[in-house]
């Protein structure tokens, strides 16, 4: 949860970290994570998702440490999975476990707001 915008420290446009927390207790080493990111023209995250916003990235294998203390990804390049949510956007994140093929656990969706514009100017923040 959150709000992004061009005085976000690191600049957005150079990546958005994703802080995976510490997994639930039946999740085991070997296990896989998927974080899985989509962005939106709303802030909150209605209506068709961007297009080539989605992106998925995750842990595979998962080590003991993953689990126990969580860990980062991040969320890139900025195009074209950041660059199109402008003024007003949003974008969730859902991460979910698996063991083998099988889905065993899923993340309630976080949903983070993007505004890449300052008041007053015309173009956007960002290269």
């Amino acid at each position: 949860w959150g709000y992004l915008n061009c005085s976000t420290v690191p600049p957005i446009w150079e990546g958005i970290e994703i802080e995976v927390p510490p997994l639930p207790a039946f999740t085991k080493n070997g296990d896989r994570c998927v974080v899985e990111w989509v962005g939106y023209k709303t802030l909150n995250a209605s209506g068709p998702p961007i297009d080539n916003t989605y992106l998925t990235c995750g842990r595979d294998p998962l080590t003991d440490a993953d689990i126990r203390d969580g860990y980062g990804v991040t969320i890139g390049p900025f195009v074209p999975h950041i660059e199109p949510m402008i003024n007003n956007a949003s974008a969730t994140v859902v991460y979910s476990i698996y063991r083998g093929d099988k889905l065993i656990g899923l993340s309630k969706a976080g949903i983070v707001k993007i505004d890449r514009m300052i008041p007053g100017e015309v173009l956007p923040c960002g290269p």
